[in-house]
């Protein structure tokens, strides 16, 4: 068994076996219908902290800080609390 199945994983989104975690976390966000913009700027950010050779500074810790709320208030909206 694939150890991301389970617990949060929906049926209608289930993780590829070639999926890196990042790749199944922006699929599953994707298909909640969450702002599109703020995922994808979220995304370059990570990869620029986690790859790049440039130090990230507070005005970008900030940015994704703004993105993790749109994104979060989205899916407030979209997704039925349990």
């Amino acid at each position: 068994m694939d150890g991301r199945r389970g617990v949060g994983c929906p049926q209608w989104c289930p993780p590829l076996a070639s999926d890196t975690s990042s790749e199944f976390t922006l699929r599953l966000l994707d298909s909640l219908d969450v702002d599109s913009e703020a995922l994808q700027q979220l995304s370059l950010l990570y990869r620029r902290a986690r790859f790049g050779s440039d130090p990230i500074g507070e005005a970008d810790r900030e940015l994704a800080a703004r993105y993790l709320e749109r994104i979060r208030s989205d899916l407030d909206t979209r997704v039925p609390a349990r």
